[in-house]
């Protein structure tokens, strides 16, 4: 036999697993997860059939409402075949926005208020998956001058826009690192 072949099952099965790590991510058009001959194809076929098909990778998107940036975002990321967790204040803009976009779910929550984050990125892990995406497109803006803005208007601004980052990054970002 040439070296190349197996000199008996139990070294082609050996073979066939360090040849064949099962990798849902990969593409059909990546030529080294397939089978190579009819033995690793009915391996193949059992060990993808004991599978659980992978879910779609998950983008959040916050910050949504009023037919604006966040609505086309998430439209976006949903055609490009994510699910797509929407993060809003109003229950209303959500259930909405879930009748429209195809593979979303909605989570009220308001980024002013760190354990609202915190309750909504659990939910989303427990109901879609790790997080592979996020568009952070909540804010809030005063336009006025120094001498008419408030202090409690500045704090809301800062509050709904690098705060509510800073929150959401603390607790997606070491995940979506180690996941890589």
């Amino acid at each position: 036999q040439e070296a190349s072949q197996p000199r008996h099952s139990g070294d082609k099965h050996r073979r066939m697993w360090q040849f064949f790590p099962i990798n849902p991510i990969k593409k059909p058009s990546d030529p080294y997860i397939f089978p190579r001959g009819l033995f690793e194809a009915i391996i193949y076929s059992r060990a993808m059939s004991a599978m659980e098909a992978p879910a779609a990778p998950v983008c959040v998107v916050v910050g949504l409402g009023n037919k604006g940036i966040g609505d086309h975002c998430a439209m976006k990321w949903s055609a490009e075949g994510y699910q797509v967790a929407m993060l809003a204040r109003r229950k209303e803009v959500l259930d909405a926005l879930e009748k429209e976009i195809p593979n979303s779910k909605g989570y009220q929550c308001d980024v002013c208020v760190p354990e609202q984050i915190e309750a909504a990125v659990g939910a989303i892990g427990a109901d879609l998956g790790p997080i592979r995406a996020v568009v952070y497109n909540a804010g809030s803006g005063v336009f006025k001058t120094l001498e008419d803005c408030s202090f409690d208007e500045f704090e809301a601004a800062w509050r709904t826009g690098p705060a509510g980052l800073f929150c959401f990054a603390k607790l997606v970002v070491p995940a979506m690192v180690a996941s890589g």
